[in-house]
């Protein structure tokens, strides 16, 4: 882990502090000197490592792209049988009103059960 220039911790290297008063509470921020080639180097530092963990995640996350895909397929799959079976229910609905009867008697007579 690289050396923050900040730490709310005082230690025997910091040479500056501030308090800051935010929401009723007092926060003091230490932090050492530091000179403009040395904040560079940290940034480039803190970009290999953003890059590095970056690679880390990579595969992480193809498996949740894959794994949305998939959930978007079987939602679809999911849709497409709830548009047949509203179908068939209508069918249903209107072969009992053909022959006079419930849609539970006509669900009995074609021997379907009502929570298919």
């Amino acid at each position: 882990m690289l050396n923050s220039e900040f730490d709310f911790t005082k230690q025997e290297y910091h040479d500056k502090e501030k308090e800051i008063h935010y929401k009723d509470n007092i926060y003091k921020i230490y932090w050492k000197s530091a000179d403009i080639d040395n904040i560079k180097k940290e940034i480039e530092q803190l970009q290999q490592e953003e890059n590095e963990l970056q690679n880390k995640l990579k595969p992480y996350q193809d498996e949740v792209k894959q794994l949305k895909d998939q959930c978007n397929e079987h939602l679809e799959n999911v849709h497409t049988y709830n548009e047949i079976k509203d179908s068939c229910q209508s069918l249903i609905g209107a072969l009992a009103t053909a022959n006079g009867l419930t849609i539970v008697q006509m669900h009995k007579q074609l021997d379907i059960k009502l929570d298919d």
